[in-house]
């Protein structure tokens, strides 16, 4: 026979009803009144201690601990958590800007948790844009990291959509995207790509006039060069900007149209036909098909200005993506928010006024609202729980001790 357990329930210990389990956590304010926390914003709180350990962690000498503590803070942000992005973002900045000077795997890691705390805060800064600006300037022209300078190109598209009111700053990081990818230096092919893609981005944020009277020409011509390059990823970046640039062009009344817009796409439908027909044997099948596809959204925008459409689901409603401006902030916010892309859209109002997706009231409930929400509901039905329980138990000691009354023995079975 095995022993008997010592021990066991002692006198005057109660057990804990399902209205006490539904709290399962109970505070003190330190003013001698208890705050009840739900096991969600248990949760919350334990996440938000740890994101602040991380960030002090940026200033620890040994590099792995560094890279640690960076990688753990960008899981961190793409959940969100305005709250502390906000109370924190000095320090984010500062520690975030050291990092990158190691550069790099820690210098990707910092450039892409900067760009997570970016998207978070979503308001226009001054003083950070500036601070931000000398470093990835420097990064962009002269790192020897081909990734480093890619990662440093977007980020800084991404600050000048973000914190640029003025546009002064989106002008120049834009002049250094032209800078690189009509470089004619050897530029590395994932650079160029990111130049691009940066210069499209900021792009988007122009009037018609000024996308007009500064960058359509300028534009037409380089992408069309860059249209005929060995790599299938310049090509395709090359023709999409081609493709965005009519687009916008395609805004403006044809009376209006000055006659250089007519002049420089008149051999475009050529070279996208001959594009989508490429059969050089430099290229594989998968990258041809991959061709075929883009070019062919491409000549429909040229040809007819039909644009290319996207539709997501958020919270199970539908945004709908119908423009190539929309389609290039989305390419770009997806790179980087990464696995954050669902949550940030579902919760970040910044992405909401961006493409207009107005989010019903239960989306926009911050996690500690939804946790809190969450909490009051297992109470009440905690509290339900119990008080049918304390209602079924007195009944049956009712029936016990009345066990001649018929009437009253229905009622509780009715109830």
């Amino acid at each position: 026979m095995g022993k008997k357990q010592k021990g066991g329930k002692r006198r005057g210990e109660d057990e804990l009803s399902d209205t006490d389990t539904a709290s399962l956590s109970l505070r003190s304010s330190g003013l001698g009144e208890e705050v009840e926390l739900s096991e969600g914003e248990q949760q919350e709180n334990v996440i938000i201690h740890s994101l602040s350990d991380h960030l002090e962690h940026l200033t620890e000498s040994r590099k792995t601990i560094r890279e640690s503590a960076l990688q753990e803070i960008i899981k961190g942000l793409q959940h969100f958590r305005q709250d502390w992005v906000d109370s924190n973002k000095q320090t984010l900045s500062f520690n975030l800007r050291k990092c990158t000077s190691k550069g790099g795997k820690e210098c990707n890691l910092a450039l892409e948790a900067f760009g997570l705390v970016c998207v978070t805060l979503g308001e226009t800064n001054a003083e950070m844009l500036s601070e931000w600006e000398a470093v990835l300037t420097k990064i962009a022209l002269h790192s020897s990291d081909a990734d480093n300078r890619s990662n440093a190109i977007i980020l800084f598209s991404l600050i000048c959509f973000v914190m640029d009111e003025e546009g002064h700053v989106s002008k120049r990081c834009m002049a250094i995207c032209d800078e690189i990818f009509n470089s004619i230096t050897a530029t590395e092919t994932v650079v160029t790509i990111s130049a691009m893609h940066a210069w499209a981005f900021l792009l988007t944020s122009c009037s018609v006039s000024d996308v007009l009277n500064m960058y359509y020409e300028s534009g037409v011509i380089s992408f069309s060069q860059l249209l005929q390059s060995g790599d299938v990823d310049v090509r395709m970046a090359a023709g999409e900007n081609l493709a965005l640039l009519s687009d916008y062009i395609s805004k403006l009344d044809e009376n209006i149209r000055p006659l250089q817009v007519y002049l420089m796409v008149d051999t475009l439908p050529e070279q996208i036909e001959a594009l989508m027909e490429e059969c050089s044997k430099r290229f594989s099948k998968k990258d041809k098909k991959r061709m075929r596809t883009t070019f062919r959204s491409i000549s429909r925008t040229l040809d007819d200005g039909e644009s290319p459409s996207e539709s997501l689901k958020i919270n199970g409603k539908a945004v709908e993506i119908v423009t190539w401006a929309q389609i290039c902030r989305l390419e770009i916010f997806r790179h980087v928010l990464g696995t954050g892309f669902q949550p940030h859209f579902q919760e970040n109002e910044v992405l909401h006024a961006i493409f207009d997706y107005h989010a019903n009231a239960e989306a926009k409930l911050s996690t500690a609202e939804k946790s809190q929400k969450r909490s009051v509901q297992e109470k009440s039905r905690a509290t339900a729980r119990a008080n049918h329980r304390q209602v079924k138990e007195t009944n049956q000691r009712g029936g016990h001790d009345e066990d001649d009354d018929d009437d009253e023995g229905e009622d509780y079975k009715s109830f």
